[in-house]
């Protein structure tokens, strides 16, 4: 084609949508985008949320997905293991059709902490003041529209909402993104409640919204024709459990309890700014691998047994940079041989995991929903870790409050160390109770001033908080 017309077609593509960016993309290995397919394939999609049409529009989005922005497009099917099981629980629990899964795709790429220029934010991308509207909190110690789980109920809550009002899920869906006010006024200039003959009424960003939602469907319903595959995350970020918290619960105690990284905890609980869930009476989502929820869950019922929770505690080393767990490291595959005519449903129970995992994990056609006499794959832990306060742990030692803090001598100390073998690793302290920075070897042998004021960077004289995480020293 002449270059003029080359370069203003790139234009328009990139116009499109501020999610994504045209890139140069190595068309030999691509397969060829046959127009007349694509059609045919939009007009098969499984359980589709409405008809879908196959405008110049949706030719765009589907091209950017499986051309121009593949790598983007592997990344995005990846993390649907993580967040697609969760969002067809709530859809099944509330009534609502299956394919409404496919929108927070074109709302944040399936991140939680995505965030847009006008200040919409998680993978629902609720603005501030719809958020607080539906129930979810934003201040200084979390942001809910992050949190999976609240996003999720809540977006559903509301789509819910619009869906009653207009009785059409492509209007449900313009006023998701473009408010209900805006509807209503395209549908009385127009004239009609469908949604094709009045969306040149409605802003371009909501009129393309609709054409963005059936691209989206298409790209997780038939992205293997396009020969695109999935960037899997780690199998500790697909097989997750979540629980609700109640009292302060630190991200440190949880990372020694379970051995997961800092960073691990951070990317699997997004809402919280500050490395803690806050006590809350409602109760917050605490989210960590299956494998060792059980080791947190002992620990939460063994100090509500024993009214530890303001104890002093010496805490054992973090690693703050792990990478997630590779699936040979906790994870074992394992085959199941099935045995009669059995649903996905029943299979997934039978195994705990998600029937969209055996899905992925088998390659298993979208349009089956059963399986017979045949072996499948799925993944487990190995173990599943837990907490045993009778036997001394390097995790979490609960100290005795008469005794206060110099029961732990210089032997408990020196025996921790001698069972860390990590290089480099800081071992951590929280008092129970304000104290100076130069009382701290009063109770701790085994820590010396200088060296707990060069790791802090802080005077003698510094007040440290109850709570606090002090650095002892680094082995």
């Amino acid at each position: 084609m002449p270059p003029v017309v080359k370069s203003l077609l790139l234009l328009f593509l990139g116009m499109l949508s501020s999610s994504f960016q045209v890139m140069p993309v190595d068309r030999v290995a691509i397969p060829a985008y046959e127009e007349k397919v694509v059609k045919d394939r939009l007009k098969n999609l499984k359980d589709p949320l409405f008809k879908p049409k196959y405008t110049r529009v949706v030719r765009a989005y589907i091209k950017n997905y499986t051309l121009y922005n593949r790598p983007l497009s592997e990344r995005i099917i990846g993390r649907a293991q993580n967040y697609f099981p969760l969002f067809e629980k709530l859809l099944e629990e509330k009534g609502l059709p299956s394919a409404l899964k496919y929108l927070p795709i074109v709302e944040s790429a399936l991140l939680p902490k995505a965030s847009s220029r006008v200040g919409a934010g998680g993978l629902w991308q609720f603005m501030p003041y719809t958020a607080i509207e539906q129930g979810l909190a934003i201040n200084t110690q979390l942001d809910e529209r992050c949190d999976p789980h609240k996003s999720t109920k809540a977006a559903l809550d509301y789509l819910m909402i619009q869906y009653e009002r207009f009785k059409s899920w492509p209007l449900a869906l313009a006023a998701y993104n473009g408010g209900p006010g805006r509807v209503r006024r395209a549908i009385r200039r127009g004239g009609s409640r469908n949604f094709w003959k009045i969306k040149r009424f409605l802003p371009r960003e909501t009129r393309n919204y609709v054409s963005a939602y059936i691209a989206a469907a298409y790209l997780m319903e038939y992205y293997q024709e396009h020969e695109l595959t999935p960037d899997m995350p780690a199998l500790d970020e697909q097989l997750t459990t979540t629980i609700s918290i109640h009292e302060k619960l630190d991200f440190y105690t949880i990372a020694q309890l379970t051995g997961l990284s800092l960073g691990t905890i951070q990317a699997l609980n997004p809402s919280f700014h500050q490395n803690h869930i806050p006590a809350s009476a409602n109760g917050h989502f605490l989210c960590l691998p299956q494998r060792v929820m059980p080791a947190v869950q002992d620990y939460l019922y063994f100090n509500a047994k024993m009214d530890l929770m303001e104890h002093p505690v010496w805490e054992a080393p973090i690693v703050l940079d792990a990478p997630f767990l590779s699936y040979d490291t906790a994870y074992t595959e394992k085959i199941w041989y099935v045995d009669g005519r059995k649903t996905l449903q029943e299979i997934a129970q039978q195994l705990d995991c998600a029937p969209y995992h055996l899905r992925q994990w088998n390659a298993i056609p979208k349009d089956s929903i059963a399986v017979a006499d045949t072996l499948l794959t799925f993944f487990g832990p190995k173990q599943l870790k837990r907490f045993n306060p009778l036997v001394k742990v390097d995790e979490v030692t609960p100290l005795d409050a008469t005794v206060s803090m110099d029961c732990l001598n210089s032997t408990d100390v020196g025996a921790m160390i001698a069972r860390t073998k990590i290089e480099g690793v800081p071992l951590y302290f929280a008092p129970s109770e304000k104290i100076r920075l130069r009382d701290i070897p009063t109770y701790l042998p085994e820590a010396d001033l200088p060296t707990l004021m060069e790791l802090n960077n802080m005077e003698p004289k510094t007040w440290i908080d109850a709570g606090q995480h002090i650095i002892i020293k680094r082995l």
